[in-house]
């Protein structure tokens, strides 16, 4: 007897947010931050002074190479497709060898 399968996908928009704060006299934070990115951005790390800058710019764009889960704070996940109720489902009949059959598409 053959063999089928329904495969169910959604599509949704998450805003996921990460916050960072710092003072741009806070030399020990940012002696952090280029540690951080010295681990997967070392070819960048000559771009950014040793002694922190004052400039909130320098910060903003050294912090937009840190990856998400160095920032500070992570806010809980914003799912704007299940609140504005926007969501896409799209189901599938695929048989047993992986082939679409039909499909809500």
């Amino acid at each position: 007897m053959p063999t089928f399968q329904v495969t169910k996908q959604e599509f949704h928009t998450v805003v996921k947010t990460y916050i960072e704060e710092f003072d741009t006299s806070d030399q020990d934070k940012w002696d952090h931050f280029r540690k951080l990115i010295s681990v997967y951005a070392k070819d960048k790390l000559a771009d950014f002074p040793l002694v922190a800058p004052e400039d909130p710019h320098v910060w903003f764009t050294l912090l937009q190479l840190m990856r998400q889960t160095e920032y500070e704070v992570e806010v809980k996940d914003d799912w704007v497709s299940v609140r504005n109720g926007e969501f896409r489902t799209i189901h599938y009949l695929e048989d047993a060898y992986g082939e679409v059959i039909e499909s809500t598409e």
